[in-house]
């Protein structure tokens, strides 16, 4: 799996909108740039940071050409967003091709801010639990399953052997 990640630089350090503008290109040219290395799975951020986007349509084109540049099944990466946010990214992501997500912060990351043990616990047994949950059934109900980006159909798999993490050689079947 492999995880590139972009950030601002130059005069996008201090102007978030303008890094929000370039997103798409740079998220867009890395996939094209990376894609071909033969990585199995793709974690890839968001195309389109959807705070500064003028409307959902810019976000659905941008991440259909992912899907288009994508030769491997791929993720939708969190990057720490706002869990309402990272819900709707992940809905338009799953609806353009993406397998489904690989999250984290999105998830828990207000649990950080609770200073009690009991109701930090409380947090990640009830409140992410549920995210997680809600995540999943997103991924479930519209994401592509990963074998149909290979062009491979169900139960077309091969059965692996006992030890197949230390046969396994990228590239080649097992």
């Amino acid at each position: 799996m492999l995880e590139p990640v972009t950030y601002p630089i130059g005069q996008e350090l201090k102007n978030a909108e303008l890094f929000a503008k370039n997103k798409p290109d740079l998220v867009l040219s890395t996939v094209a740039d990376l894609a071909g290395l033969g990585i199995d799975i793709l974690k890839v951020e968001f195309p389109v940071d959807l705070r500064f986007s003028l409307t959902e349509d810019m976000a659905f084109q941008s991440t259909r050409k992912l899907d288009s540049l994508c030769p491997v099944p791929w993720a939708i990466l969190s990057a720490g967003a706002d869990f309402s946010l990272y819900v709707r990214e992940l809905e338009i992501a799953c609806q353009c091709g993406a397998s489904g997500f690989l999250a984290g912060r999105a998830v828990w990351q207000e649990d950080l801010e609770i200073t009690n043990p009991v109701n930090r616990q409380d947090f990640i047994n009830r409140i992410a639990v549920e995210r997680f949950k809600r995540l999943c059934q997103i991924a479930e109900n519209g994401g592509q399953p990963w074998y149909e980006k290979l062009g491979l159909k169900t139960g077309n798999f091969i059965n692996p052997s006992q030890h197949w993490y230390a046969e396994y050689h990228p590239g080649e079947d097992l």
